[in-house]
């Protein structure tokens, strides 16, 4: 699998993987991506980002292309969302088991791009219709 590259927080993560029927019958499977965040975060070990069905015929091997958005890798916390500086660890496979995750790599954080703080604002309805609620301040 590659995609050990550093993470900034705020470029997508490209990871490509490489998966291949070793059967003697054509079928389809569902190449799975997840991403391990530091412990720092208190997050669950494994959180699912991507899957894509995949058909092959026995022997073929097929590339397949995972991003990871930004905004995966925060987590919710005092103050809203945030990120944390560590290793984040991406993992491919079929199943959510840890054995069945064959593929890893690595993309270090060496610092956190910081919180985020979203202040969404509204009007209240009156005889004439409501505004949409705008975004009134995004700061990091």
């Amino acid at each position: 699998m590659r995609g050990a590259q550093a993470v900034d927080g705020v470029t997508p993560i490209r990871v490509s993987a490489r998966v291949m029927n070793v059967g003697h019958v054509a079928g389809t499977d569902v190449a799975q991506l997840y991403l391990g965040m530091p412990a720092a975060t208190s997050e669950p070990p494994r959180i699912r980002v991507g899957f894509q069905c995949v058909a092959l015929v026995p022997g073929q091997p097929k590339g397949v292309d995972f991003h990871i958005a930004p905004r995966e890798e925060w987590w919710w916390g005092r103050g809203g969302w945030s990120e944390t500086a560590g290793t984040y660890r991406a993992y491919a496979g079929d199943s959510s088991a840890l054995a069945d995750l064959p593929l890893t790599a690595r993309c270090p954080m060496t610092r956190s791009a910081g919180g985020w703080q979203v202040l969404v604002l509204a009007r209240r309805p009156s005889s004439r219709a409501p505004a949409p609620p705008r975004l009134a301040q995004c700061r990091r």
